[in-house]
């Protein structure tokens, strides 16, 4: 799975073809990495997903597991969506299905 990786003090980040539709069957990893003491401020300013079936989960960590898990964001009334990460690091996983597929989200990070 290819993992998307970004470091710096601010980018954006988007789902696969945004804003056009996003693929079936997608899987992507993204990684925000800043500076040790500072902390991640992102905001999803646009969000349209399959309600479920495709959903895109943040994690407070590069480490992507349960106990990492801040959100599972998925349907259209998700934007304007906010999380500040405790350190310096985050990552987000995107997984759509093969049924319907939307435009997906935009988001952009900056450090704080």
């Amino acid at each position: 799975m290819p993992v998307i990786s970004q470091s710096g003090s601010n980018g954006t980040m988007v789902s696969p073809n945004y804003p056009s539709e996003y693929d079936s069957y997608d899987e992507q990893v993204y990684q925000i990495s800043v500076a040790l003491g500072m902390q991640v401020n992102m905001t999803i300013d646009d969000f349209t997903t399959e309600v479920d079936a495709d959903y895109l989960n943040i994690y407070n960590s590069t480490l992507q597991s349960n106990s990492t898990l801040v959100a599972t964001l998925s349907g259209a009334f998700v934007a304007p969506f906010n999380y500040i990460s405790p350190s310096n690091h985050m990552s987000l996983k995107f997984v759509s299905d093969g049924s319907l597929q939307y435009k997906g989200w935009h988001m952009y990070w900056s450090i704080c």
